[in-house]
């Protein structure tokens, strides 16, 4: 009896590489046929998919509609009083100036004289306000330079203290007292810008003087009545007594004395 044998597996011989190479090859082929081929194969339903697609407008609609439900609704908080006013301010200031220029380059083009000579007074007057402004201000805030006592007497130029002391004396015999506490006043004032605590500046208010002498509080205790007597005398129409004018002759004997 003989047995058939199967044939050994190392007798199924593999694929050439040029047979592999030719499937490869159709493979690829196919498949660009079929990308080629595709969109002229498609059917007309696909084509009537797109054109019931909605329009911007319908999608917008819709849009205002998912967002106008109460969950996506905010809180609005409530304007200001001064809100709506400040806007129509800005808005009738706009056209104004719309205006203004609009009418300047009008004039500026067919009257230039004129214009020229509006813009020369109007820089005048401008520099006037200013100049006015400038003087107020040092005339009521500067430390004596233009500000007058209370018997309309302007204050001196810059002297020595012994010379404003002897001026204080002069003053107080004439029971110009107030004239004499603002020598004594002065007197104080250069000695201590002598002596390196202060820097005198006519243009400083007294208050600002006497916070350059904050580091040294005994002499801020000291010069803070006088300040306040020198103001109420050159501010207002305070008169100071005869004991006050001895207190304040104390006072600058004894900063003098430094």
């Amino acid at each position: 009896m003989h047995c058939i044998t199967p044939r050994p597996i190392a007798a199924l011989t593999p694929l050439s590489r040029r047979v592999c190479a030719r499937l490869l090859m159709l493979a690829l082929g196919l498949c660009l046929l079929a990308v080629l081929v595709e969109p002229v194969l498609a059917s007309p339903s696909d084509d009537a998919a797109l054109s019931r697609r909605p329009s911007k407008q319908a999608i917008r609609q819709q849009l205002d509609e998912i967002l106008a439900q109460d969950e996506y609704q905010t809180e609005e908080q409530p304007e200001a009083w001064w809100f709506k006013p400040m806007v129509a301010a800005i808005r009738f200031l706009g056209k104004l100036l719309e205006r203004v220029f609009r009418a300047r380059d009008v004039l500026y083009v067919a009257y230039p004289l004129v214009f020229w000579t509006v813009v020369v007074l109007l820089t005048a007057i401008v520099i006037g306000i200013l100049a006015h402004i400038y003087m107020t201000l040092t005339g009521a805030f500067g430390n004596g330079r233009s500000r007058r006592g209370p018997a309309g007497v302007e204050l001196p130029p810059r002297h020595s203290p012994g010379d404003l002391r002897a001026r204080a004396r002069q003053a107080a015999e004439r029971d110009d007292l107030g004239q004499a506490i603002v020598y004594l006043y002065l007197a104080i004032l250069l000695h201590l810008d002598r002596q390196g605590l202060i820097v005198f500046n006519r243009a400083d208010t007294n208050r600002q003087i006497l916070r350059q002498l904050s580091g040294d509080v005994k002499l801020v205790a000291t010069m803070e009545p006088l300040t306040n007597t020198v103001d109420a005398i050159s501010y207002s129409s305070y008169v100071p007594t005869d004991a006050e004018f001895a207190r304040v002759e104390q006072i600058s004997e004894v900063v003098m004395a430094r």
